[in-house]
């Protein structure tokens, strides 16, 4: 069979035979291996995937080179076990052993390509993937698994030219609806190897992919089969997508990634020495760009242009990560904090427990060392802060822009110092530099503020208060220092600065401010908590405003403001359930009290302005150039603080205080200076109740004061005030009521407990007023006072009652007398118990010069006007005793009519105590034309009054004695208007003036001042009316009370039947003849008055006594009765009898009744015989008419024979209706008249 062999002329046949052999064998294999290996290797790997993976699966075409190894393959798929599509695909696979292999007894591999390898996984979520049944049920795999025995060296071998090209890898996550794929996968590994004189050969890889559109590439090199384990790395990441990867996120948050892109270049190195511990470091950097987060309903919440870092070394064996410098650029940050007080981070991060974990595995290169921290330096710039408050009122929310922050040397080893430096803001700056350590805390750092606008943080400001605030510059400065020695905070700050420029604050409803600030300035403000001290060395106010308005009910704006802002703020934390409970006072023992101190604190150039809209008129006062000094202020006890304050007056004029305080104890002493404070601004008060009006007027004072606080303040002052140019108008008429030039007070010594009051001298100067009465009768005083006027007095013309003075004033509707005694009591009771102000009061001296008091009636036509000039007055030794005698000189001229009052007063006693004189010496009568006109409808055309009055009240009683002299007074012609009052004046003047026109007047004036009907102005020209009236109705009593005869000097009374004048009857026209002598204008009438009945049996009586004389003279001889008559004869007693007996024997006896004897008369006993008489007479009305005329008759016939010239002045009258007379006076009279 082999027989061709031995044609062949080579080599020996045993050659031939084995190079046939060989050359067969060789046939055979690379048949075999050319055309049988693929298939075979294709059904057994296709087989094999099938069985192990549990998965459809197909290969393409396999090519093996038997003569160099050479194995390829093509188009592997496997398919996924539920779904459509490959779990892994490979497009091409190339592998080819090294020639090295033999002689290094180790698989070599020339080279390994793999091309178009595709895996796809999917995640079906709850821990299930497509490939789960390769990796085994979750509970397998968090079983605990049996410690793996110890294996000796790697098995040997090496790799060149490992290449992974146009792979990638589909990782499809189901629940989150993201498919992950890595693209455009190249690996290159140049080499690698196990065996053992290559394990310290590097090992380099390159690889780079398309992570979800992503370039990443990773180099390095490594030593995987070293016992070291040393392994270097950088990974480069550019431009990576993070927002796919955002779902991923280790914790659940309602935060969603935007945007956002990483780009890196981090190196890794990782070697662990033999019996050393594992070193693992990281270095490198890299950048986040474009970064931004949102939360559902908050929007974008952080952004961030920039974020670079780079690590110098992240060492896991010296727990240590040390990072050369982060930036950050342009970072947004958005914080809220919610109505109920959560910020809305807390809530985008929410508390979770941690989940299982291993059991820790203690390894050589695990030691006790704390982690540390080295960060070198640490950058923000241009951040922004969205910062939005729901909790406030109305809500806050502002952006803060320009936030840049840097900090060097940032550990966690101790005593590692870090410098820190930040700012924020574009308009208005906050700055914070600093440094401070980690381990221990400990801060030292300067925050400041520059222009920070005020109205910006106004809901804030408004929590505490309900003021808007308009506009505000805020600036600060504090050197702060936190330590915890011993683990207790210590807190200082110092070099403290504060500064509020032009601040502007109005009600919520007002449009302009209601208080401004220029400028506030606090320097050298310090804290020690631990201390408990605070301090301040100056506090500047410049340019302070305030404006109040007192509103139409009486509150203060500002006031109304705040009581229902907090009255508000109460029921709506009633409401929310917000209001705070009541908290226990924990005993923790005694406690430092905090002590404040403020070296010096300056108020410049401030103002104040109050409008007061619950008055009538609404008033405006203010104060300019208010100052301010204080100093050494402090809460410490027994602190003094020296003070002082000035400040200007809008109506004029300045005020001035300086002296100490001190707080605890609280009291004061010091100074108190006015000058020329104006009193215009005022009126408006003056006006709410009176209808006065302030003109000009200004206070000054100069009182020095000292206050003491406590249950109950104590207050003095002693000093002088004074009141100058003082002008009163009211609002009805232009003229001046009142004026003062100057009050002055001094010697004032006052102290409020006891109440006690000294006065050393009281001078006014130029005080001057104006009383007017209108057309209608209306004072000006009472107007200006709103007083109500009088009740009318009784229509002129009637007479009033008599009093004990004779006279008595106009009243209005009397008061009961009981009433009148109960208030009398009332009174006196009131006045004992009394406790009146000052439990002491002293004045020394009371004076006044140039006084004037303007007169001026336009009730009575014409009008009438005087003027009071001149006045003095000097009151001395004033007391609050009831002893105390003050004496009183008073002097002034009405017109050029002096007038004095002197004696004593004391008016600051209740009942007032006074003994006064008071003397007017020949005031002209005339100017009073207007009054008498008015009152007693005469004009006055020539008088001149003098009066002498003694006044003294005593214990609620006034006893007057009022003596006046006219002299020459004489009335021109009565008014004749039908309106004219109707007063015999004429006649009584004529019955009270003498005969040179004189005439004297005494009207006592006594009564009770505190008896309501009892009033004395008006009261003594009302009695002269009275004394007119009663000269009119009573003349004689008149006279009597002017002349002496008493009350009754109207009438003469005679014996019943009788005209002869009896010796009272003679007095009494004594009387009569000297008032007709001195009163020549008088003239006198004389009416005779008969009894009937007492007088027609006194005639009776008479006729028979004529008889009985007649009997006796005709008795008489001749020559005797020529010398007599009848009414001239005398009837002794012894003879009455025998005179009787004639006259009865010679009356006739018509009746023959008389008994007689021998035609004589028998004489009978006397009464029959007086009644036989009487019986007989008869007495007609002419015989007591005549009595009657007989009477005037001698009335008559005795005046003028006493006094012939009155002959033409007596008259007598028979008038057919005679008067009745006064009660209990006889008939049997004469009346006596005046006309």
């Amino acid at each position: 069979m082999l027989a061709f062999l031995d044609k062949i002329h080579f080599g020996t046949p045993l050659l031939r035979r084995i190079v046939f052999w060989l050359l067969t064998a060789f046939v055979v294999y690379t048949l075999f291996g050319f055309f049988a290996v693929p298939p075979i290797l294709k059904s057994v790997l296709v087989s094999q995937i099938k069985e192990n993976l549990k998965r459809e699966a197909s290969l393409g075409d396999i090519r093996f080179n038997p003569l160099n190894f050479h194995l390829e393959a093509s188009d592997l798929h496997i398919k996924n076990l539920k779904e459509e599509g490959d779990l892994l695909s490979l497009g091409h696979l190339e592998v080819a052993p090294g020639a090295s292999s033999i002689w290094k007894l180790a698989p070599v591999v020339s080279y390994l390509k793999l091309d178009g390898l595709n895996v796809n996984v999917t995640f079906y979520g709850n821990g299930k993937y497509s490939v789960s049944d390769l990796l085994g049920t979750p509970d397998s795999v968090n079983q605990e698994q049996p410690k793996p025995e110890e294996k000796g060296a790697i098995f040997p071998f090496a790799l060149y030219g490992l290449e992974l090209t146009n792979s990638m890898i589909t990782f499809d996550d189901r629940p989150r609806g993201k498919k992950h794929v890595i693209a455009d996968i190249h690996l290159r590994v140049p080499f690698t190897s196990s065996i053992a004189k290559d394990v310290k050969e590097f090992t380099q890889p390159v690889f780079t992919a398309v992570v979800n559109g992503d370039p990443v590439e990773l180099k390095g090199r490594t030593l995987p089969f070293d016992k070291t384990l040393r392994t270097e790395f950088e990974l480069g990441a550019v431009d990576v997508d993070l927002q796919q990867y955002w779902k991923y996120m280790p914790i659940k948050t309602p935060l969603e990634l935007k945007s956002g892109r990483f780009t890196s270049d981090i190196s890794l190195f990782f070697e662990r020495p033999e019996a050393q511990r594992i070193n693992l470091y990281l270095g490198g950097g890299g950048t986040l760009t474009d970064l931004e987060l949102t939360a559902p309903g908050d929007g974008p919440v952080f952004s961030m242009k920039k974020l670079a870092f780079e690590m110098e070394r992240f060492s896991l064996g010296d727990n240590a990560l040390v990072v050369k410098r982060v930036s950050m650029s342009q970072p947004f940050f958005k914080v809220v904090r919610r109505a109920d007080g959560e910020i809305n981070w807390t809530g985008y991060f929410p508390g979770s427990e941690p989940g299982p974990t291993g059991p820790k595995v203690k390894t050589e290169a695990d030691t006790n060392a704390a982690f540390v921290f080295d960060l070198r330096n640490f950058e923000i710039k241009d951040g922004t802060v969205d910062f939005s408050d729901q909790c406030v009122k109305g809500g806050f929310r502002h952006t803060f822009p320009k936030l840049d922050f840097t900090a060097e040397g940032l550990s966690t080893r101790p005593e590692q110092t870090t410098v820190f430096n930040g700012s924020f803001g574009s308009e208005g700056f906050i700055y914070v530099k600093g440094e401070a350590t980690v381990t221990p805390p400990t801060t030292k750092l300067t925050l400041s503020g520059k222009d920070l606008d005020v109205p910006l943080y106004a809901p804030y400001l408004n929590e505490a208060q309900p003021l808007l605030v308009d506009s505000g510059k805020l600036g600060f400065s504090v050197d702060l220092d936190f330590s915890e020695p011993d683990g207790k905070p210590q807190v200082t700050a110092q070099n403290g600065t504060l500064n509020l420029a032009n601040l502007a604050v109005r009600k919520p409803e007002a449009k302009e401010p209601s208080l401004t600030l220029g400028a506030l300035d606090v320097t050298g403000a310090t804290l020690d908590l631990d201390g408990r001290k605070v301090g301040v060395a100056e506090v500047k106010v410049s340019e302070p405003a305030v404006r109040v308005v007192r509103e139409k009910d009486g509150r203060l704006d500002l006031q109304r403001i705040f009581e229902e802002a907090a009255k508000t703020g109460e029921e709506v934390a009633v409401e929310t359930g917000t209001a705070p409970e009541p908290q226990g006072t924990a005993d923790n023992g005694p406690e430092t009290p905090w002590t404040a101190t403020v070296d010096h604190v300056v108020v410049e150039d401030g103002s104040a302005d109050f409008q007061d809209l619950a008055l009538a008129q609404p008033t405006r006062l203010g104060l300019r150039r208010f100052k301010l000094d204080l100093t050494d202020i402090s809460t410490e006890k027994g602190a003094r603080m020296p003070y002082s304050v000035s400040a200007g007056w809008t109506g004029g004029g300045w005020f001035s205080a300086r002296g100490r305080a001190s707080i605890d104890p609280l009291e004061s002493n010091g100074s108190i200076k006015v000058s020329k404070f104006g009193l215009r601004p005022l009126d408006g008060y003056l006006a709410q109740d009176t209808d006065l009006l302030i003109a000009d007027g200004a206070v000054h004072a100069d009182l020095d004061y000292t206050f003491t606080g406590g249950e109950t303040p104590k207050f003095t002052a002693k000093g002088s005030t004074a009141l100058s140019d003082l002008k009163v108008k009211t609002t009805f008429e232009d003229d001046e009521l009142a004026g003062i030039d100057r009050l002055d007070v001094k010697g004032i010594d006052f102290v409020n407990e006891p109440m006690v009051l000294a006065v050393g001298e009281i001078n006014l100067n130029g005080p001057r007023a104006l009383v007017h009465f209108d057309k209608d009768g209306r004072l000006n005083v009472r107007r200006a006072l709103r007083l109500p006027e009088p009740a009318p007095a009784p229509a002129e013309g009637a007479p009033q009652a008599e009093d004990k003075a004779g006279a008595a004033a106009a009243q209005p509707a009397p008061v009961p007398e009981a009433e009148v005694k109960e208030i009398e009591a009332q009174t006196e009771e009131q006045a004992a118990e009394e406790k009146p102000f000052f439990e002491t009061l002293t004045v020394g001296k009371v004076g006044m010069q140039n006084g004037a008091l303007k007169f001026r009636d336009e009730s009575i036509h014409p009008s009438f006007a005087t003027e009071l000039t001149g006045m003095t007055l000097s009151l001395t030794d004033i007391g609050q005793t009831p002893e105390a005698r003050p004496k009183v000189d008073f002097k002034a001229k009405i017109g050029p009519t002096p007038v004095a009052v002197t004696g004593v007063v004391n008016p600051v006693i209740r009942p007032i105590y006074s003994d006064l004189t008071i003397s007017v010496n020949g005031m002209e009568l005339v100017p009073l034309t207007p009054y008498t006109l008015k009152n007693l409808a005469y004009p006055i055309q020539k008088g001149r009054l003098y009066a002498d009055v003694t006044f003294k009240t005593d214990n609620w009683v006034l006893d007057a004695k009022n003596k006046f002299f006219i002299e020459q007074l004489e009335l021109g012609r009565k008014d004749k208007r039908p309106d004219a009052p109707n007063i015999p004046v004429e006649f009584g003047l004529a019955l009270l003036q003498d005969s040179n026109g004189d005439m004297q007047l005494n009207l006592p004036i006594t009564g009770r001042l505190d008896d309501p009907n009892f009033r004395i102005g008006g009261i003594v020209f009302q009695a002269i009316i009275n004394m007119l009236f009663k000269a009119l109705t009573s003349p004689f009593s008149l006279i009597g009370s002017m002349f002496g005869g008493g009350e009754n000097m109207d009438f003469v009374v005679f014996e019943p039947g009788r005209a002869g004048l009896s010796a009272q009857g003679e007095d009494k026209l004594n009387t009569v003849i000297k008032a007709l002598t001195e009163r020549t204008k008088l003239k006198l009438e004389v009416d005779g008055v008969v009894d009937p009945v007492a007088d027609r049996n006194g005639l009776v009586q008479v006729i028979l006594e004529h008889k009985i004389r007649q009997a006796k003279y005709d008795d008489l001889p001749r020559s005797k009765r020529a010398e007599t008559t009848v009414d001239q004869i005398t009837v002794a007693p012894d003879e009455y009898e025998d005179m009787l007996y004639e006259a009865y024997a010679a009356e006739p006896d018509d009746e023959g009744v008389k008994p007689t004897t021998l035609f004589v008369t028998d004489r009978q006993p006397v009464d029959v015989m007086e009644k036989f008489i009487r019986d007989r007479i008869d007495v007609t009305d002419e015989m007591l008419h005549q009595l009657a005329m007989d009477r005037a008759d001698a009335v008559k016939e005795y005046i003028i024979t006493r006094d012939p010239a009155l002959t033409d002045r007596v008259f007598l009258l028979d008038k057919e209706t005679k008067s009745d007379g006064k009660t209990g006076v006889p008939k049997h009279r004469a009346d006596l008249g005046i006309d």
